[in-house]
């Protein structure tokens, strides 16, 4: 399963291929909150239309960006002045509103997947180590143990599953 680690509502829809397409219940042991991913989408980008802005601050939102403050235009892309993403303060982001991508935003620290993955209800977070492109995290969520991966750079949980 495929998930983002941050979500502002576990009925957010999902743009994701069909293939990959499911509910989720949030309360369910094997998942976590759902919110929309930037980097799933059947639409071809060279017929997707750009983004306005409020469609880019509910997409942020989506992605678990908050506090969202001096959104502005600027040429090709939109630029934002600051924000907060995984309980942290970030500034000067510039998204692609055909993609909704953020160009330059940092992948997820240490810190901020163990308080994200807190906030959705793991508990017993350790084991967090690198894995290529991944990062691979033991955790516990209704007193079974499971082996995560993240993907730090866009926060999606990849979940095996017990034990795995």
């Amino acid at each position: 399963m495929r998930h983002t680690l941050r979500a502002l509502a576990a009925t957010a829809t999902l743009a994701l291929p069909a293939a990959a397409q499911q509910r989720v219940d949030p309360s369910a042991p094997d998942s976590a909150a759902v919110g929309a991913m930037a980097q799933a989408t059947t639409t071809p980008a060279a017929t997707r239309q750009p983004m306005d802005e409020g469609r880019i601050r509910d997409h942020l939102r989506g992605l678990g960006y908050t506090d969202l403050d001096g959104v502005e235009r600027r040429g090709d892309a939109f630029h934002i002045r600051e924000a907060r993403r995984w309980g942290e303060r970030v500034e000067n982001l510039n998204v692609d509103p055909n993609l909704g991508h953020v160009t330059n935003a940092e992948p997820m620290s240490e810190r901020q997947i163990r308080i994200t993955l807190r906030e959705i209800g793991w508990t017993h977070i350790r084991d967090i180590r690198g894995e290529g492109q991944y990062v691979r995290v033991r955790a516990e969520r209704n007193n079974r143990e499971h082996d995560l991966r993240i993907d730090p750079r866009v926060g999606i949980l990849d979940q095996p599953g017990p034990g795995r």
